[in-house]
């Protein structure tokens, strides 16, 4: 090998080894540079033209534009009191402990400490508004837990869904049937009332990040795992996770992402691995019309195991259809599970596609018709920038190729979803499917600068917290 060949970064080498002022080109600091500068210009026109919007046309229903507020006109209120304190101590414990742990403690003991933390922060932000902060989303007449009693056995509630949509309530509208039945489900066994769904969201928010980081580990290591981590308890998208579910809809998706790659791996029991991933991805495609742009992170996820060991130096490359054939059985396994999900829908009534169609037709009958695309494919993207935090958008541009594939998948999931207008605001909840996959970008932060931005990524969290008055 030559010196100069010696002293270049290898590919999928760890990012714990410290690098230097000096070492950081002129070239990439302007480059970051323009980045920040970038960033910054677009949340500040955001923000001001999103004042002008609201003020001018109350009808798009904003209220705290770009982000969404509880009434057209009522968005932002700073609330501090003894409820605050709680969340805040909370936060603070986990800029402590959670680095020292993702070091130190076994990875099972990592996984299960960031899992705890970041429901029991996602509970304690929603408890800074009382009771209300976590029940009155899933209370609201718009959601799905209101709407459940009027519903009707679960076959003719399948089966003539489409036909009935005129008379539900928004959420309805713009999703299948799946997250519904899943209520019903509940409700049959006993598990039934708006603390119950809730209990669902938080669950699920505990999972998110466990299978986002076991996913990086397997495509990355785990010490790069470990240095995410941290960044998935304080992240700013959990204030809409505990009131969401959409959050259920990003368990699902993570879950999918993790098993496909494990049968795409042929780790152990990789069979069921590959059923599972297709049963999981199938029940995400009939509770989220959105499964059809988190296929990018699935994709992004296979593509990323191929890239693998082929991209290392020093190893010969394998020709792509060679990579690709030990993916035929796997691919056909999930296939397999995402019909078994299908069939059973179909068979009660509903078609995918049929749902899908007058959704999108319900969509440009209601507020979608009064937001104009050139704000909100502005305004889309600062909220994806806000939910995910300044950590994870300095990392973005510099990430470690072995995780590139979820990350940009997460990245290109977001951007079609805003070219074919399939969401025009509200991505503060609907993106939470995408967001987590973003957050892995956080692993190839330099050493030196993993504390700054992980308490940037906490004071933005908290100010959100107890100025925001979110609809979710």
């Amino acid at each position: 090998m030559s010196q100069n060949s010696a002293s270049a970064p290898v590919l999928g080498a760890s990012y714990d080894a410290p690098r230097s002022r000096k070492q950081l080109t002129r070239r990439t600091m302007v480059a970051m540079a323009l980045w920040w500068v970038i960033v910054l210009a677009l949340v500040a026109v955001a923000f001001r033209w999103g004042a002008a919007v609201q003020r001018d046309r109350p009808w798009v229903k904003l209220g705290a534009a770009p982000l969404v507020g509880q009434e057209e006109d009522r968005g932002w209120d700073l609330r501090l009191s003894a409820k605050t304190v709680p969340a805040a101590l909370a936060i603070l414990l986990s800029l402590v402990v959670t680095p020292r742990i993702a070091r130190r403690a076994r990875w099972a003991v990592v996984l299960i400490t960031t899992a705890l933390s970041a429901a029991l922060v996602s509970l304690l932000l929603a408890l800074m508004d009382g009771r209300d902060g976590v029940l009155a989303p899933v209370e609201h007449e718009t959601e799905y837990w209101a709407y459940l009693p009027s519903t009707g056995p679960a076959r003719e509630f399948v089966s003539s869904y489409i036909e009935r949509l005129t008379f539900m309530p928004v959420h309805y509208r713009g999703h299948p049937p799946g997250y519904p039945l899943f209520l019903k489900l509940l409700a049959w066994v006993g598990f039934d009332g708006s603390w119950s769904v809730a209990i669902v969201s938080m669950l699920c928010t505990a999972i998110v990040p466990v299978a986002v980081l076991l996913t990086a580990s397997r495509l990355a290591d785990v010490s790069y795992a470990r240095r995410a981590a941290p960044y998935f308890v304080v992240v700013p998208y959990t204030l809409w996770a505990m009131t969401s579910a959409d959050i259920v809809f990003s368990a699902l998706g993570a879950i999918a992402v993790l098993l496909a790659v494990l049968a795409a791996q042929r780790a152990r029991f990789w069979v069921l691995a590959a059923i599972g991933g297709g049963i999981t991805f199938g029940l995400l495609a009939h509770a989220s019309y959105g499964a059809v742009m988190f296929s990018f992170v699935l994709l992004g996820a296979l593509a990323a195991v191929l890239r693998g060991p082929q991209c290392l130096p020093g190893r010969q490359r394998v020709p792509l259809w060679q990579r690709l054939r030990p993916l035929v059985v796997p691919g056909a396994l999930f296939v397999v599970g995402v019909v078994a999900v299908t069939l059973p829908f179909v068979v009660a009534g509903f078609w995918w596609l049929d749902g899908a169609t007058a959704t999108k037709s319900w969509y440009w009958k209601g507020t979608a018709k009064f937001r104009t695309w050139t704000y909100f494919s502005l305004a889309n993207a600062t909220v994806a920038f806000i939910a995910v935090g300044p950590a994870v958008v300095h990392a973005l541009p510099r990430v470690d190729r072995r995780v590139r594939g979820v990350i940009y998948g997460g990245v290109v999931s977001m951007v079609v979803a805003t070219v074919t207008q399939m969401t025009r605001g509200e991505v503060e909840r609907i993106w939470l499917q995408f967001y987590p996959w973003v957050v892995v970008a956080t692993g190839s932060l330099t050493p030196k600068r993993r504390v700054l931005w992980l308490v940037s990524q906490a004071v933005l969290t908290f100010v959100l917290g107890i100025t925001l008055l979110s609809k979710w």
